[in-house]
């Protein structure tokens, strides 16, 4: 969590402030290392090492084991000592260049625990003068905490995964962060129960998992080395020893002649191979706790001085060459890791302003929603008149993604419907009639011989299956039937228009169930765009409440399509006039169908080819029977058949145009921007209406405030590493406005060596 810079501290002493020498850390890092070290520092504080890692060292081992004697070592910081006494919690000490000294504590709520908790632990933040006073320190923050301070009448030891982060500032110090694990329990004890052992597992495996973390395991020299189960935790986690660095301490309690030759060897790497090594240290007795930085590295040099360990090379022992050995470590793999250090931030970088886009404007104040949504509409709009357009060389973010089955080709409007237009056209000349017949030798159907249905797609060759199939001698029996009981007085032979009307009626019965067909899929593929489009240009909140919103247009706009269908329907079922003027020659077509037949039988005589074998079928069989020797009634069928057929080949292609155009895409497809959401249409809303569609949960604006901080944060680490990578690279805002941009490594060019 992000430490407040601005929230008063207690203190704990009086006095001035007496920092105590830290100068050994001044060779750990190189004053390149600086800039950035802050900033890795600045990092954790603000709670990104949640969301990347970042270089560290931890100090871990078994209870008892003497790791809090290293790490004051190192830090020259006197941690405190006492009976009962234990790391209950993870110690991050952070040593910072500051213009002035200053030792700062604060506590760091782990990322799991609940808001108003981690809210109760930030406002924890205590100043000390003396590090004598560190003790004090710790009890008060274990109390904030909500732990049990240990005595000897209730021994339960709590611990918790919050964690304790004091900060040495000053203007001489190098950047430097250091992290004291609680003690690995091997067993459960009176003081140690199975929930404690296991929550201090868990604390130390999420440290030392991570790859940039440099792993200090302390083992003491007074236990066996096989019965210091650290080893295998940290060997499930650097297998090859990569980033671990053994710690031996408590030599001097060897009693002599009691396997000192053993660690010998196990600091000459002879026994658990680690690629760091081994290093020797001898830390403060109980008697010497006193002693000061300075007195205690002597009293170490003299005691690896002995003639026991003249064999082990000086880089292997004592503090300072451990420090040296540190320094190096440290800045080598800041150097190794700078590379991905910058990768994982430029990627978590254009991720936070994915994330953000997604989130859209803020917008708290009426002019923000305004705004917002005026925005959305803007882009909403031209990608939607850009797909009805079929202009896809606009938004190609948009359309770059669209899928080849027009199903689910939405994006590509105009493509969507000028298949689904097509397939309609085809459906109705292939369909559209109530009775399909196929032509004879001697009369004409609704279709020809060499006819080839064409296979329909997306349910448009469902059409067939209400179609009924009937033969020329059958409809011939279907008119006679409709003649008989609408005849008046007519001649013999001779029949009403009126005849040709109700057959017309009958045989385009199925038109409009057909249209209205064509109407869903159009107004499917419709629906489908605009929520993509909504979700493309709009947060996925706002987008749903946008398109509840157009619900109602939406329906306006269908409702309109299906009044202007009902229009063309109601018109085709009043009596039949047309005015065509070529229905006369086409009725005539159909009537000498049988003599243009045998005119043609008798062409192909004279040619040399019979008939039966010529391509036409229709010319190798006749029936020689003519209207003449045909009743009345089949006579007067036969024509009134004929005249029908005609008025259907004319009406259905002009019912395929009126759809289309009309209904399709007069009232869907046209004004589908202008109608649905456009920037007039936000412009004239009420404030409140505006509200009502933009307004968004606390958690979304908590969330947007959140990913800017870090965005800001990450946006300076992507610069200092830069800095320090390439200190000759141009200043970062050059690229102001692509920040969006995310290109892939291996796409990247190379721009020389």
């Amino acid at each position: 969590m992000a430490r407040s810079k601005t929230a008063p501290a207690d203190t704990l002493a009086e006095g001035p402030t007496s920092a105590p020498d830290t100068t050994p850390l001044e060779a750990l890092f190189s004053d390149d290392c600086t800039a950035l070290l802050d900033l890795v520092d600045e990092l954790r504080a603000e709670g990104l090492d949640t969301i990347f890692e970042l270089p560290q060292i931890v100090v871990c081992g078994d209870q008892s084991s003497g790791k809090s004697s290293v790490l004051e070592a190192i830090t020259q910081v006197p941690f405190p000592t006492k009976e009962n006494l234990c790391t209950r919690f993870a110690t991050q000490i952070v040593i910072r260049r500051a213009a002035s000294e200053s030792i700062k504590t604060s506590i760091i709520p782990d990322a799991d625990a609940k808001e108003a908790e981690k809210q109760r632990l930030i406002g924890f933040k205590k100043t000390i003068s003396k590090f004598e006073d560190l003790t004090k320190l710790i009890d008060a923050a274990t109390a904030h905490m909500g732990l049990k301070a240990p005595s000897k009448k209730d021994n339960q030891h709590a611990f918790s995964r919050h964690k304790l982060n004091i900060e040495i500032s000053g203007p001489d110090r190098q950047a430097l962060t250091l992290v004291d694990l609680p003690g690995w329990i091997n067993s459960t004890t009176a003081h140690n129960t199975d929930t404690d052992k296991q929550v201090i597992r868990e604390i130390v495996q999420d440290y030392i998992k991570q790859d940039r973390t440099i792993i200090l395991a302390v083992i003491s020299a007074t236990s066996d080395l096989a019965n210091q189960s650290i080893l295998d935790a940290i060997k499930a986690v650097d297998p090859d020893g990569r980033r671990t660095k053994g710690i031996i301490t408590k030599l001097d309690d060897l009693k002599a002649g009691s396997g000192l030759d053993y660690w010998l060897e196990v600091a000459r790497n002879n026994n658990i191979a680690l690629e760091l090594g081994w290093h020797l240290l001898r830390n403060r007795s109980p008697e010497e706790r006193k002693d000061s930085f300075k007195e205690r590295n002597a009293t170490e040099k003299a005691f690896f001085g002995a003639r026991a360990y003249a064999t082990l090379a000086k880089s292997a022992k004592g503090i300072e060459a451990l420090q040296d050995e540190l320094g190096d470590l440290v800045h080598q793999q800041i150097k190794r890791e700078l590379p991905r250090l910058l990768r994982d931030a430029d990627e978590r970088y254009h991720k936070t302003i994915a994330d953000l886009k997604q989130l859209g404007n803020q917008r708290s104040t009426p002019e923000e929603q305004k705004d917002a949504l005026l925005s959305v509409s803007i882009d909403y709009h031209n990608i939607v008149k850009s797909a009805v357009e079929g202009n896809w060389s606009v938004h190609k973010e948009f359309f770059a993604t669209a899928q080849a089955d027009p199903r689910d080709n939405c994006k590509y409007l105009r493509a969507v419907v000028q298949t689904y237009q097509k397939e309609f056209a085809l459906q109705m000349y292939q369909y559209g009639s109530t009775y399909n017949f196929v032509e004879t030798t001697d009369a004409t159907g609704t279709h020809s011989t060499n006819h080839r249905e064409t296979q329909l797609n997306f349910g448009y060759g469902d059409a067939r299956k209400r179609q009924t199939r009937i033969t020329r001698h059958e409809a011939v029996a279907w008119v006679k039937n409709m003649h008989m009981k609408s005849k008046g007085r007519d001649l013999p032979g001779a029949f009403n228009s009126s005849l040709v009307s109700a057959l017309f009626h009958e045989q385009t019965a199925l038109w409009e169930e057909m249209a209205q067909d064509h109407i869903f899929n159009v107004s499917q593929a419709c629906c489908k765009l605009i929520d993509v489009a909504l979700k493309h240009v709009a947060s996925p909140i706002l987008a749903k409440n946008i398109y509840e919103h157009l619900k109602v247009d939406l329906e306006k706009q269908f409702a309109k399509a299906h009044r202007e269908l009902r229009n063309l329907i109601q018109d085709k079922n009043e009596p039949v006039a047309i005015y065509a003027p070529d229905y006369a020659e086409a009725v005539q077509k159909r009537l000498d169908h049988k003599i243009n037949n045998k005119l043609k039988a008798a062409e192909l005589r004279a040619n040399g080819i019979d008939p039966r074998q010529a391509p036409n079928a229709a010319y190798s069989v006749f029936q020689e029977q003519s209207i003449a020797n045909m009743d009345s009634d089949t006579a007067s069928a036969q024509k009134a058949l004929d005249y029908m057929l005609a008025l259907y080949q004319s009406k259905v292609t002009t019912f395929v145009e009126n759809v289309t155009q009309q209904v399709i895409e007069r009232n869907l497809i046209k004004h589908l921007a202008d109608d649905t959401f456009s920037p007039k249409m936000v412009q004239v809303m009420k404030d409140d209406a505006v509200a009502e569609l933009t307004v968004e949960p606390k958690r979304i604006t908590k969330k947007r405030a959140e990913l800017e901080h870090y965005k800001g944060i990450l946006q300076k680490s992507k610069e200092a590493i830069e800095r320090i990578v390439n200190p000759q690279k141009r200043r970062a805002e050059e690229m102001s406005g692509f920040d969006d941009i995310v290109i892939p490594d291996a796409k990247r060019p190379v721009f020389g060596k």
